[in-house]
């Protein structure tokens, strides 16, 4: 029951990250090119603010000082 709920904790956000990729990749052949712009520039603030709070504010935290 453990490995299940270890699958699923990968697999979870996975499919997430992959459907929003392919949602704005699909819509770029029908968006303008600077509602095109305001989604890439929407992903990149949300990976951005992942890269901070899940991985740089931890590895501060656990520096030594």
């Amino acid at each position: 029951m453990k490995d299940i709920a270890i699958l699923c904790g990968i697999l979870l956000p996975f499919f997430g990250t992959v459907l929003g990729a392919l949602s704005v990749m699909l819509s770029g052949r029908f968006l303008s090119s600077k509602n095109l712009r305001f989604l890439h520039a929407g992903a990149a603030g949300v990976m951005t603010a992942a890269a901070v709070f899940s991985l740089l504010i931890p590895a501060i935290s656990l520096s030594p000082e």
